[in-house]
């Protein structure tokens, strides 16, 4: 450690502080440790303490100091260092208080020397957390030991007090220079990890949990498979994570999920299963949550589809999401494909059948009625009757006998005319017997 040049004398944050651990340093005996525990009561530069990590995965340290007054947050960082002086990981933490520190003020700290760096929560009985301000730690670790991983060996660790409430400057509170790791029982496994002992030892390193798998607790012997409807995508996680909308996994320990294939959906998170579409319904791509509606004019007639059919020429629909089209009615016809409405066959015209893609022209000797008044088209053709004749195909009415004509049959396509000399006394005359006026002199 005599690379590093270290402080040989400390003071807290102020005078007052400082005038009283130089007190209990000059007055200090040398603090007899025991494995797993380090008393900063009275903190001593220098001190040698043996922790050996032996029966736990992380180190204890206890920090008593005395009032520091209303000073609401601070900071400790703890700095770790090889053998060869060259410094391996800081770690920091915020710790907060909202109370008046009248009386000493004890921290509990919880420093991860696990393969993975694990760190706890500072944690004390007369320390209120602030829901402002994060007590979580901060860990940076130095380039050559970007893995994270301690090996078993011997560590030095120096730890510093930072008043951010006045912004002073970091104080070192006590320091380790005997900080044996990794015998003879090694360091329990941290959550994410695993080994087949649960700990890590020279001879055994933990691993972390594969792609897929899960290791939630600490000293974990086994990894264990994401469940069906959750899939991991790092290692080292402690928990799985829910497959989102649109996917799901049926199987345990997957990497990824899978996509809802198109003419399916999935409506909830976690789900092991995909759903088909059900009729008048459909998707067109991948990772749908849920079904698009057939639109007016089209329709879905089976589950799992990707696509809509239109409705063809002689058929409709005016809804969202159906399953059929509509047959267009007699008297009624559907010229085009994709039709979202029938129309009624126009005056002159009728449709006797269903289905039909046009109307027909009445026959000459007959008509057909336009639109209705109940808005129904015409059905059949009318043939005329006596008195009247249509001579043309496509009439909505027949024409009456004129005078000095008759109409003596249904049907009739011409009228016929009087002999000379004699005219009908009106018009629609159905018999030659109405011919029975003599016709004006000229």
């Amino acid at each position: 450690m005599s690379s590093r040049n270290k402080p040989q004398k400390f003071s807290i944050l102020s005078a007052a502080m400082s005038l009283f651990l130089a007190s209990l340093v000059s007055a200090a005996s040398p603090v007899q440790a025991t494995p797993n525990t380090f008393s900063m009561t009275a903190p001593v530069n220098d001190q040698k303490v043996d922790l050996k990590a032996s029966s736990n995965w992380y180190l204890p340290i206890t920090v008593t100091a005395p009032s520091l007054g209303r000073w609401e947050l601070y900071r400790f960082t703890a700095k770790f260092y090889d053998t060869t002086g060259n410094r391996v990981l800081q770690s920091e933490w915020d710790v907060n208080t909202n109370e008046n520190a009248s009386t000493n003020v004890e921290w509990a700290f919880k420093l991860g020397l696990s393969n993975l760096s694990y760190l706890a929560i500072p944690t004390s009985p007369n320390i209120v957390p602030s829901t402002e301000v994060s007590n979580f730690a901060r860990t940076t670790l130095a380039t050559s030991y970007s893995s994270g991983a301690f090996k078993p060996g011997v560590y030095s660790m120096e730890l510093y007090v930072t008043a951010l409430s006045i912004s002073s400057t970091p104080e070192l509170v006590g320091s380790i220079d005997t900080l044996t790791i990794g015998k003879p029982a090694g360091v329990k496994c941290a959550p994410g990890s695993y080994s087949a002992t649960g700990t890590w030892t020279a001879k055994q390193s933990c691993t972390q949990a594969g792609l897929g798998y899960i290791s939630k607790d600490v000293a974990s012997k086994t990894q264990t498979k994401a469940a069906k409807g959750y899939f991991t995508n790092a290692k080292g996680m402690i928990s799985a994570l829910k497959c989102i909308l649109g996917s799901y996994q049926p199987n345990a320990g997957q990497k990824t999920c899978i996509q809802a294939s198109a003419g399916y959906f999935v409506p909830s998170m976690a789900s092991t299963t995909q759903t088909a579409c059900p009729r008048g319904r459909y998707t067109s791509g991948r990772g749908s949550s849920n079904c698009a509606l057939a639109e007016p004019g089209t329709y879905v007639s089976l589950t799992g589809q990707t696509s809509v059919t239109s409705c063809a020429a002689g058929k409709y629909q005016p809804d969202f999401g159906k399953a059929f089209c509509r047959d267009a009615d007699p008297g009624y016809f559907v010229p085009f494909a994709r039709s979202t409405n029938q129309l009624a066959c126009p005056a002159g015209m009728y449709q006797s059948s269903s289905n039909g893609t046009e109307c027909l022209s009445a026959p000459a000797g007959s008509f057909a009625y336009g639109q209705l008044t109940d808005g129904n088209g015409a059905t059949a053709a009318v043939r005329c009757s006596l008195g009247t004749y249509s001579n043309s195909i496509g009439n909505s009415q027949c024409s009456e006998a004129e005078i000095g004509f008759y109409v003596n049959t249904s049907g009739a396509v011409m009228q016929t005319a009087c002999p000379v000399g004699k005219i009908t006394p009106g018009r629609r005359s159905t018999s030659a017997l109405d011919c029975s006026v003599d016709a004006p002199s000229l």
